[in-house]
Formats: structure tokens, C-alpha cells, sequence
């Protein structure tokens, strides 16, 4: 069966990573949209389209997207362009590195991106457009909502549950059952022992609010 083309946006660093995974796999890339000039090597070659609004030149049925935008703390260019995306009857991909370990008995939805070396253990739900980047983990029964981003070597233990929107900073641990909330920003290296509120900026070993 032949891959879907792919739609990429985005041309930064988080874009680049996923054309070098979608690239290894086989997955033809069409194009290539930022307001950016191309200097990644894993996007030159590619299409390269200016203006998002010139994807109304690729019939909905023939591709899938992937928001390769870089996610970050208060962001919700992500959130937008995926609405934006969505309205115009666009189909996203989910892109899942060789590399990363998903459990048969995990779940991960639509445009959700798990990089290389990740590892996401039975039960644990990832919800559509979460970032498991580079060697996190996600251990048994944890829940991710849309839109969340996990960083690099960041972990997740048991049944612990993050809200849409929230920012689990690199190497961050996040303790068994503790639930961060929606929006919440969970700095490098921070031990959460506690729930976190909505919005909520934590950080250091026990995080404290800032």
C-alpha cells in the first residue's frame, strides 16, 4: 500500500527532526511551509510554500499534515494552525520514530509525535498532538492531553496525568498518580511530588510555584 504524501509545517529544528524520521521510514514530503527561508539539510529539496494559505493548493484527500513547529511554554500556534488545518478538511499524521518503544496497549492519537528513543508503557493514553520527545518515558496508565508537551529525558511515572496545553521541561520527573494541570509549566529538571494547578509555573528537586 502506498505512504500518504506529507504536508510539513514548520522549518525549524522540531520540523527537521521529524522530516529525518518520516524520510527513514519511506513517507513521500511534498512540501514544506514557513514563513522561514529553508536551512535545515533534512528539509532542503523539498517544496518549500511561504504562505500557510498556499496548502488550499493540495486536495485534502490526497495528504496528511504535520505540524512541525516546535512546541513551547504559553504557545498555542500549534493549537491554531491544527484548527485552521482541521476546518479545511485536512488529515494529520502520526509520527512515530523506529526507535521509540509504544506498547501494544498504549495509545497514541492522531497527529501525536514520538521521537526517537521514547518509550510510552502499557496503558498510558497520549491524546492527539502531544510531543513525546527524545528519550522521555511514559510509564503504565499515565494520561497526556492534547496539545502537551513531554521534552527530552523527561519521565513520567505511573498513572501520573497531564493536562492539554502543559509543558514538561527536559529531565523533569513527574511522581506516581500526581496530576499537572492544564496550561501548567514544569521547568528542566524539576521533581513533581504534588499536583500542580492549571497555569501553574513549577520548578527545582519537589517543585515549588514560582
Amino acid at each position: 500500500m502506498n505512504k500518504p504524501a506529507i504536508l510539513i509545517f514548520g522549518a525549524g529544528g522540531h520540523a527537521s527532526v521529524l522530516a529525518d524520521i518520516l524520510m527513514k521510514q519511506g513517507q513521500p514530503l511534498t512540501a514544506v511551509f514557513s514563513p522561514q527561508s529553508i536551512q535545515r539539510q533534512a528539509l532542503i529539496g523539498i517544496t518549500h510554500y511561504k504562505d500557510d494559505q498556499d496548502v488550499t493548493l493540495f486536495n485534502p484527500e490526497d495528504y496528511q499534515v504535520v505540524i512541525g513547529i516546535g512546541p513551547q511554554p504559553y504557545g498555542d500556534s500549534r493549537s491554531k494552525l491544527a484548527s485552521n488545518l482541521q476546518s479545511r478538511g485536512y488529515r494529520f499524521a502520526t509520527v512515530i520514530a523506529d526507535s521509540a518503544e509504544v506498547s501494544t496497549y498504549a495509545s497514541v492519537q492522531l497527529g501525536g509525535q514520538v521521537l526517537s528513543g521514547a518509550i510510552i508503557n502499557a496503558g498510558a493514553h497520549i491524546e492527539q498532538h502531544v510531543v513525546v520527545n527524545t528519550r522521555a518515558l511514559i510509564e503504565h496508565d499515565c494520561k497526556v492531553a492534547s496539545f502537551s508537551h513531554i521534552a527530552p529525558g523527561a519521565v513520567l511515572l505511573g498513572g501520573a496525568e497531564i493536562g492539554p496545553h502543559a509543558y514538561i521541561g527536559a529531565g523533569a520527573t513527574v511522581l506516581p498518580s500526581v496530576k499537572v494541570g492544564a496550561g501548567a509549566v514544569v521547568g528542566a529538571g524539576a521533581l513533581v511530588d504534588r499536583d500542580v494547578e492549571s497555569n501553574a509555573v513549577v520548578y527545582g528537586v519537589r517543585a515549588k510555584q514560582k
